[in-house]
């Protein structure tokens, strides 16, 4: 069966699992954690993506993240590529890191946020990592570290989930603490990684016709996820409006290029702009992968990340806006 494409809306929560190909480690040492945390949170500061959790175990990582302008997909790209060219470097290996694609799903905060806070907590227990409340205390790879204030992060603030408890820190902390504690006693299998209400709460998807109301992208009742729908849809609708030879011509037009020399190998001056603008463009409003903007530029992949990158930096102008309706 055929994947899903990734659901993405600006200000909604995303629930993040990325684990190591064949189960093998991430995070061999201090230094690879220590690296990991710094660009994550750099990556953050500079997209303005908001951290409400995260957990990195041996050979997994949870993050709870609320998506801001730059899409949770660019996001993670940026994360889980710069990690893996660091690490294989250091650990003298090569090859893919992580195992396929990490899991993305969308989360209704109501009722979900806290739990899934919890739930991402409480992994270096349930994965055996620490034995208890005791030593999770201790962890120093988690946001649970942070909100006991035993480290500062600059990019995390702790007050985000501390104020779901209480105005007061040590109220706060306490009745935290005991949310925590409680979750301990819960069945040890995920309810939170997706699926639509009926998932989270366990019950078997009878109907066929009900598949796409249940989403494995989106946790969440049934209203949250047909809304989700709906909007993808609409985004779909009006990337479908103006497909990619139509936006090759309008920025071929506005930099007084044909769509030939857009697409070709000629290095005449102001072409190299021009194709990054496009290739920007085409990642960003119509949400084509870099291997599809590699093929419809007629360039290698690797030459298409570069492009897309570089024409982030470009002003906009507002002719190519109003023609392409962006």
């Amino acid at each position: 069966m055929p994947r899903q494409p990734r659901l993405e809306a600006e200000g909604l929560l995303y629930h993040i699992i990325a684990r190591g190909i064949e189960s093998s480690k991430i995070f061999r040492d201090k230094t690879d954690y220590s690296f990991f945390l710094n660009r994550f949170g750099k990556i953050l500061t500079d997209t303005q993506t908001d951290c409400l959790a995260f957990a990195l175990l041996p050979n997994h990582f949870h993050l709870l993240l609320r998506s801001n302008k730059v899409s949770i997909s660019t996001v993670m790209r940026r994360l889980l590529t710069s990690y893996a060219v660091v690490f294989n470097k250091r650990h003298k290996r090569s090859g893919h890191l992580f195992q396929n694609r990490y899991k993305s799903i969308i989360c209704q905060e109501e009722p979900y946020l806290l739990e899934l806070i919890r739930y991402i907590h409480l992994n270096p227990i349930r994965a055996e990592v620490v034995p208890g409340m005791d030593d999770l205390s201790s962890y120093p790879y988690s946001s649970h570290y942070a909100l006991l204030r035993k480290i500062k992060l600059p990019w995390y603030t702790p007050e985000i989930v501390l104020d779901q408890f209480g105005n007061n820190y040590q109220t706060a902390q306490r009745k935290y603490l005991n949310f925590l504690k409680e979750g301990l006693s819960f069945d040890r299998e995920s309810k939170y990684e997706g699926g639509g209400l009926k998932r989270s709460l366990g019950i078997p998807n009878v109907y066929p016709t009900e598949s796409q109301a249940f989403d494995d992208r989106v946790l969440g009742d049934s209203g949250f996820v047909l809304a989700l729908q709906a909007h993808e849809e609409n985004t779909r609708s009006r990337r479908e409006d103006v497909g990619m030879e139509d936006l090759i011509k309008v920025v071929a037009d506005f930099y007084s290029f044909s769509t030939e020399q857009i697409q070709g190998n000629s290095i005449k001056e102001g072409l190299n702009k021009a194709r990054a603008v496009a290739a920007y463009l085409a990642s960003s409003k119509l949400g084509l992968s870099f291997a599809e903007i590699a093929r419809d530029l007629n360039v290698h992949r690797a030459n298409a990340a570069r492009m897309v990158n570089r024409g982030k930096t470009v002003p906009l102008n507002d002719q190519i806006k109003m023609r392409l309706n962006i």
